[in-house]
């Protein structure tokens, strides 16, 4: 009679289940570094959009193609905020193509960023920012003639601030709308608009645009509820 010897049981069992355990494993392995590469491609996915899309609106920044414009035409940011009519003017020659229809977008940015830039100014704020409260933490009242100082250049700052978003709108609603509006302009091609409205599809250019049509809309209906004047002073007498 031939009996099994329990030891080499043991080492049979074991070499049966190694087999299984080394799959595991390298299973294991094998599922990491992929979940690691997913996330990656993620991230960075998120990003590329991210910088696409971004514009002033989104990111305080202006968009990579409105900043491309200004480098072109050999403009810097900064100091076309700060003579905001003269780059308007420079960049209005360096583009060849004035009814170029991404031209509108990018001169809608930059109207929108001017109004932001005033919006911080300290002589916007007297006007745009919420009075307290408790009549406690007001400032010290002025003088005569410092109160008609600051009022003037409020009330300038205001209706630059107001003319900034009001071109903002302007230039973001004919952009978006562009193949659906009559030009005027030599060279217009309406049948080709018309025919090109149907199958043009929506680029990040458009959502750009779309964000600053929506942000300087909501920025002037905000002004009128704010005010407690009446909204032709508030606005300037426009409507």
């Amino acid at each position: 009679m031939t009996s099994a010897s329990p030891s080499k049981n043991t080492v049979t069992q074991a070499n049966k289940k190694m087999p299984i355990a080394s799959v595991a494993l390298l299973t294991a392995a094998m599922l990491l570094p992929a979940c690691s590469v997913v996330s990656v491609e993620k991230q960075a996915s998120a990003k590329t959009i991210s910088a696409q899309r971004g514009n002033i609106v989104t990111d305080n920044q202006l968009s990579s193609d409105t900043a491309s414009a200004l480098l072109s035409a050999g403009l810097d940011e900064q100091a076309c905020m700060q003579q905001f009519d003269l780059c308007l003017t420079q960049l209005t020659d360096s583009i060849l193509n004035k009814h170029y229809r991404p031209a509108l977008a990018i001169f809608a940015e930059l109207h929108y960023a001017k109004a932001r830039q005033l919006a911080d100014s300290q002589n916007c704020r007297n006007a745009l920012a919420r009075p307290p409260l408790d009549p406690y933490y007001a400032n010290a009242p002025l003088s005569d003639d410092d109160a008609k100082t600051q009022q003037e250049e409020t009330t300038l700052c205001l209706n630059n601030y107001q003319d900034r978003l009001f071109d903002a709108i302007k230039y973001s609603y004919t952009y978006l709308f562009y193949d659906s509006l009559t030009h005027d302009f030599e060279g217009a091609d309406e049948s080709y608009s018309s025919a090109h409205t149907q199958t043009r599809i929506p680029t990040d250019n458009d959502i750009q645009t779309q964000d600053i049509y929506n942000a300087a809309s909501n920025d002037v209906i905000t002004q009128l509820y704010r005010s407690t004047e009446n909204s032709d002073k508030l606005m300037n007498g426009k409507k």
